[in-house]
């Protein structure tokens, strides 16, 4: 009697093991085709033409590592800025602008952008001759300025890029110190958003 008690707990244990085994090995087969999914939308990226506006000299290093780890965030392929939110929200131009004019002259352009002499009461800002308020006093007492100014500016930027004729268009992603710009093509956008699904705060916005 002992012995069959035995031979069923020990019966009961291996069909516990299988079950067990069974899970891991269906988890592990979903981590790998997220990750040939993954694979798969880096690749599409990149033949929408992504890289091509990086370094000449540094084309193939700079494929060859994408396609790895799909890191956008490379200066060498000219779309990413780091903005930071306050800087632009205190007329800190300098702190970016060498970055951003050395994105847009890789595609021909020149946008001239600058605070005027009523920034400090007015928060004006001038982007090519055109003279508009980065935000209000309203946007200051709230602490909305940090959001407001950065999505006005880039809001202009943009719609330089658009009477340029420029399919490209600047997205944000992150926010406050860590805020960056990124020039995408609609078509990039999307399949960066797949790529980064079910993670949010990877996922540049609209300004």
């Amino acid at each position: 009697m002992h012995n069959a008690k035995k031979q069923t707990a020990m019966r009961y244990l291996i069909i516990l093991i299988l079950i067990l085994s069974s899970c891991n090995i269906r988890q592990d087969n979903k981590a790998i085709s997220q990750t040939k999914s993954q694979d798969s939308l880096v690749n599409e990226l990149v033949n929408t033409d992504f890289l091509r506006y990086t370094d000449s000299t540094k084309i193939d290093s700079v494929r060859q590592s994408f396609m790895k780890d799909g890191y956008i965030f490379r200066p060498e392929i000219n779309r990413y800025v780091h903005i930071d939110a306050e800087e632009l929200a205190e007329g800190s131009f300098d702190f970016f602008k060498s970055d951003l004019r050395k994105i847009l002259n890789k595609r021909g352009l020149e946008i001239t952008f600058s605070t005027t002499k009523n920034f400090e009461k007015l928060h004006e800002v001038m982007i090519n001759n055109e003279t508009f308020a980065l935000f209000d006093d309203k946007n200051l007492a709230d602490n909305s300025f940090w959001d407001i100014g950065p999505r006005r500016f880039f809001e202009k930027i943009n719609k330089e890029l658009e009477n340029s004729k420029l399919q490209e268009r600047f997205y944000l992603i992150y926010s406050g110190n860590d805020l960056g710009a990124i020039l995408l093509t609609e078509r990039q956008f999307n399949i960066f958003a797949k790529i980064n699904e079910g993670n949010t705060k990877e996922i540049p916005y609209k300004p």
